[in-house]
């Protein structure tokens, strides 16, 4: 049996929160782009603070399906 694999994270600069629904959706912005964030998803390192700027740190593959990160053949680059 081998141990399980840790999921790969990526952060994701200067997101604001502007609320939360009762089922842990969050509404965020970073600048002009405003998008959810199932609260499940943030892993380890996010400080969240509604109404304040912080960094959400989330698995990757999320990032990508969200639009937050672009995956190219040798690198991620973080949308702004």
């Amino acid at each position: 049996m081998t141990a399980p694999q840790r999921e790969e994270a990526v952060t994701v600069p200067g997101v604001t929160v502007l609320s939360e629904n009762v089922r842990g959706l969050l509404l965020c912005q970073q600048r002009t782009r405003v998008f959810h964030v199932p609260r499940y998803q943030l892993l380890p390192g996010t400080a969240l603070r509604p109404g304040c700027e912080a960094d959400l740190v989330l698995p990757r593959w999320f990032a990508e399906t969200v639009g937050l990160v672009v995956r190219t053949e040798a690198a991620f680059f973080i949308v702004r």
